[in-house]
């Protein structure tokens, strides 16, 4: 019996310890509601978004200058943000699951205000798309152009023939994708 305790607190404290990951084609696969509580987040594009780390707040997809996908809630209040949020970096505080069966699920981000008081609210998908947050990870046209300029650089000697081929080896997955 206390060795079944044992094993049993281990698995609870290693879950609670690493943490859960989630991917979005997990929650667009939702059909209700989750409670689910994760460090992780693997958004449609790949990029990982972690508890604790930072990403880098991009521009307003709109023509007024106001933030679509990114608001701040303070004092009880969620409010629009404009410019002065633009090329900052936010630390992510936890995440949220919003949304309904049917409208379907999505996480927001919450992180820390960069310019001041309150909580920063990101829609992770629609901020990511729109360019309200940078993306890290390559997209296939910038990999195509990536392994264009190598490919001028190897015709002009200046990269040799294994870099060239192990570029293209790091590429090729983006760019089939």
């Amino acid at each position: 019996m206390k060795q079944l305790s044992a094993i049993l607190l281990s698995i609870l404290c290693t879950s609670v310890i690493f943490g859960q990951t989630l991917t979005f084609e997990e929650v667009s696969s939702w059909e209700k509601d989750q409670k689910l509580d994760f460090t992780d987040y693997v958004a449609s594009n790949g990029q990982v978004f972690k508890i604790g780390e930072s990403f880098n707040i991009g521009t307003p997809e709109t023509a007024d200058a106001i933030f679509n996908n990114i608001t701040v809630r303070a004092l009880g209040n969620v409010m629009s943000v404009g410019m002065k949020w633009a090329r900052k970096a936010s630390e992510i505080t936890g995440f949220n699951i919003k949304g309904s069966k049917r409208q379907g699920y999505y996480v927001q981000a919450l992180g820390k205000n960069p310019v001041g008081g309150g909580k920063m609210l990101v829609e992770v998908e629609l901020a990511l798309k729109s360019g309200e947050i940078e993306s890290t990870v390559m997209s296939r046209s910038e990999a195509i152009a990536k392994l264009k300029e190598a490919k001028d650089l190897l015709d002009l000697d200046m990269m040799t023939s294994d870099e060239y081929e192990a570029l293209k080896k790091e590429l090729e997955p983006i760019i089939r994708n």
